[in-house]
């Protein structure tokens, strides 16, 4: 009678191994499905990462050209300022000058 207990308790061990098992599964679809939400957030966050990306570049690059520009005005008011004979010429363009290094600074 000893050996049907142990066949009993196996069977009960076997059973209740069974049904964690079939909830472990059962919770499959529900773990992969969030998952998959957690993929498709990221990847979204990726991709305005890169949008962002690529407007900064974009603004880097158009600050840069306009930093460019005044620093070549600059050099030409520098090269007027040689040039010029009367004081008044002088004050105007030294104030042009400043004016623009002012800008390329901010």
């Amino acid at each position: 009678m000893d050996v049907d207990f142990e066949k009993l308790i196996k069977l009960q061990r076997l059973d209740t191994e069974i049904r964690h098992i079939s909830a472990l599964l059962d919770n499959i679809p529900t773990q992969l499905a969030e998952i998959n939400q957690q993929i498709n957030d990221s990847a979204q966050i990726i991709e305005q990462a890169k949008e962002n990306f690529a407007l900064n570049q974009k603004r880097r690059k158009s600050l840069e050209d306009e930093v460019n520009d005044i620093k070549v005005k600059i050099s030409k008011y520098k090269i007027q300022l040689n040039e010029v004979k009367t004081n008044r010429e002088y004050t105007l363009f030294s104030k042009r000058s400043k004016r623009h290094s002012r800008k390329s600074t901010n």
